[in-house]
């Protein structure tokens, strides 16, 4: 049967053709681009000959072959997301242990939620499954893989510290390249145990570890004397030092000139303070050989006044006098501006102004609470004050005698004030001291095994890049209360004793080498 070409009233225009068999055939059409490049297969193009029913007929079967057309994209759609699930499940479950096994089998269906512990359960949630890998998941940051077993993590920490990118950081600044990556309970003991047992990072160290602080308590002006030279630029006399000595209660200072530090010198310059002051009861110096020398030794032997040398690299024990040495430069310094080199015949005045300023922690005069007694300003010889009233010249001997017991019974409770605010003050600036300053918490013990520090390398430029620490040591002895004999790993003594200034406690590998062991152990 032959009919014409028509066109349908909706739809593109379809080829009627002569066709044998039954209403409707399919005819391919060859493959085609779509609208972004990508081939498409065959598309099948209806064609319809409107032999009965017209086009009700044809448009019941196009409806029914987009519903076959639908069905096939949902079955699609179904498979890929089948795909998907089947790529989720897998799970690398030899390289987690503990509760991320369960939390990772818990993730892919291998197990149950009553198959698991309470933990697993409540902390399923915070992670998720990725490339066959467990990932925790936090609020406001990327997931991070986590990382099981001792073996493992110690090879992320030494990549992350010792590596290309590591560059022997400090145990923040590792930690701070880790944890945007990397999630293991602990991980942030184990970084820190790992970068200060570092050989390496140790002998570069340059954190210093200061003793503590002990307050001293002085009971009255003369109980303690310290004893300093500070050295000067040159004069046109040629002097160059000046011995001093200031008291540790009241601040009072004694100071002259000398060319030369010569024992001899020295020693005369003390005998001649104390024979002027002779309720001195103790001397304190540093180790200069300025001080430790049999002249100076002899003197106050025959004296019977007795001296302490401090340790060596430990300057706040004569801090006192030390602190001083600024302020006597910079007033000598103001008052010789015009002449510099005419330094020393400014001392003595420079010395008077000093004791004539009250002093911060005692609030008094230096020199009154030296001498304990009232002190004149010359000022005070053109303009009178109350101090330079005589008495009442109508007392009598009974009434002078009782206003000079309570003068000393006064005297007597001021001295022990300022006895205690003293003591308060310095209390507070230990109390300062601690939080500022890397205090060692644990003292040094013999047997204990530290590293030197290298004090020369603080003060050339030609070392710089040497190492800051010597050592390892062992300690062999205590010599004093603060100092120590040291000798090698193999026994051999090392000349001289070392104060525990210069003296680092030396951590070794141990934890390190125990984490490796318990992993070995754990596979085999």
């Amino acid at each position: 049967m032959r009919v014409g070409r028509q066109t349908l009233e909706k739809g593109a225009p379809v080829v009627v053709a002569e066709l044998r068999e039954g209403p409707v055939a399919i005819r391919g059409r060859k493959e085609e681009k779509d609208s972004w490049g990508a081939i498409v297969g065959p598309k099948e193009e209806l064609i319809a000959m409107v032999i009965e029913g017209g086009r009700e007929t044809v448009m019941s079967l196009v409806e029914s072959w987009e519903r076959r057309e639908l069905q096939l994209m949902v079955n699609q759609m179904q498979e890929r997301q089948g795909e998907d699930q089947e790529g989720k499940e897998f799970f690398y479950v030899q390289m987690y242990e503990g509760v991320f096994r369960e939390i990772g089998l818990l993730l892919v269906g291998n197990k149950q939620s009553v198959e698991v512990s309470i933990k697993a359960r409540e902390e399923a949630e915070r992670y998720v499954i990725r490339n066959d890998h467990l990932f925790k998941r936090e609020e406001g940051i990327m997931p991070r893989r986590v990382v099981c077993g001792r073996s493992m993590q110690l090879d992320v920490i030494q990549a992350m510290h010792d590596g290309l990118a590591g560059g022997h950081r400090s145990s923040k600044g590792t930690l701070a390249k880790m944890t945007p990556l990397y999630y293991w309970p602990g991980i942030a003991g184990m970084v820190a145990t790992y970068c200060q047992t570092c050989l390496i990072c140790q002998e570069r160290s340059s954190v210093r570890v200061f003793e503590p602080l002990r307050p001293t308590r002085v009971l009255g002006p003369g109980h303690l004397v310290h004893l300093d030279l500070a050295v000067m630029p040159v004069s046109t006399d040629g002097y160059r030092y000046i011995p001093n000595a200031r008291d540790n209660l009241s601040g009072f200072v004694e100071a002259i000139t000398l060319k030369k530090k010569t024992g001899k010198s020295v020693a005369n310059w003390i005998e001649d303070f104390y024979l002027r002051h002779p309720f001195l009861r103790r001397f304190m110096a540093d180790n200069g050989i300025e001080f430790v020398n049999q002249k100076l030794m002899g003197m106050l032997k025959r004296l019977c006044v007795p001296i302490k040398l401090i340790e060596p690299y430990h300057p706040e024990a004569n801090a006192p006098v030390e602190r001083g040495h600024r302020t006597l430069k910079n007033t000598i310094a103001k008052l010789a501006t015009d002449d510099l080199g005419s330094w020393p015949k400014y001392l003595k005045q420079v010395v008077f102004s000093e004791n004539m300023t009250p002093k911060r922690t005692t609030g008094c005069i230096q020199a009154e609470l030296w001498y304990r007694r009232k002190i004149d300003f010359p000022v005070e010889a053109l303009i009178p004050t109350w101090n330079r009233l005589d008495d009442d010249p109508c007392m009598t001997t009974n009434e002078l005698i009782e206003a000079r017991c309570q003068q000393v019974l006064r005297n007597e409770e001021v001295m022990e004030g300022i006895t205690n605010r003293v003591l308060d003050s310095r209390m507070r600036d230990k109390a300062t001291w601690d939080q500022v300053k890397n205090i060692r918490k644990e003292s040094l013990q013999v047997g204990e095994t530290v590293l030197v520090r290298n004090s020369t390398l603080e003060s050339t430029w030609s070392e710089q890049l040497g190492r800051r620490v010597k050592g390892p040591y062992r300690i062999a002895k205590r010599v004093g209360l603060n100092t120590f004999e040291l000798e090698d790993l193999d026994g051999t003594g090392l000349k001289g004793p070392f104060p525990r200034q210069r003296l680092v406690r030396f951590l070794s590998r141990d934890p390190v080498e125990q984490w490796l062991q318990e992993a070995e152990d754990k596979e085999n």
